[in-house]
């Protein structure tokens, strides 16, 4: 069963995987069934979702990245196709998924927002009182700038 709902941090493995290109303009994608460790759907069936990690010379240092947090260190593209003798296996490494909703010709769907490391902690220290006061009254005209224009840049 498909994934219905929005989930933040899901636990999940990579269940199956292949190569395809998009019918439209032939790009590239590494496809990837998920399926969560953690969900159940309403008759207790498994829980899945597929992601396309489309692979061009934009998108590339993302795709590293996220196979980076599935496990795959490798240097060849081949290593990730299940045919080939010595593929890695993209399933090994549990992950944490967050999903969110958009909508494709007209209706809307569900799909992988993040691949994250489920081992991650955030690092830093937490800032005190002081500290916040501080960077408050240095920002608080910019903030207030801002909020003026109703323009937040992303």
């Amino acid at each position: 069963m498909q994934l219905k709902d929005v989930v933040t941090n899901a636990r999940a493995k990579a269940r199956n995987w292949g190569w395809a290109e998009s019918s439209e303009k032939e790009t590239p994608y590494l496809w990837i069934e998920f399926l969560f460790l953690d969900l159940e759907g309403d008759n207790g069936e498994e829980v899945t979702i597929t992601h396309n990690m489309y692979v061009t010379d934009n998108t590339i240092a993302y795709v590293l990245r996220d196979l980076k947090t599935m496990g795959w260190n490798g240097k060849n593209l081949f290593e990730l196709d299940k045919s080939e003798k010595h593929s890695f296996d993209l399933g090994v490494k549990e992950v944490n998924l967050t999903t969110e909703s958009q909508e494709y010709n007209g209706k809307p769907y569900i799909r992988v927002k993040f691949i994250n490391d489920p081992d991650y902690k955030p690092g830093g220290t937490a800032i005190d009182k002081e500290a916040l006061k501080k960077l408050n009254d240095r920002l608080k005209g910019k903030i207030a700038a801002y909020r003026e224009k109703g323009d937040i840049p992303l």
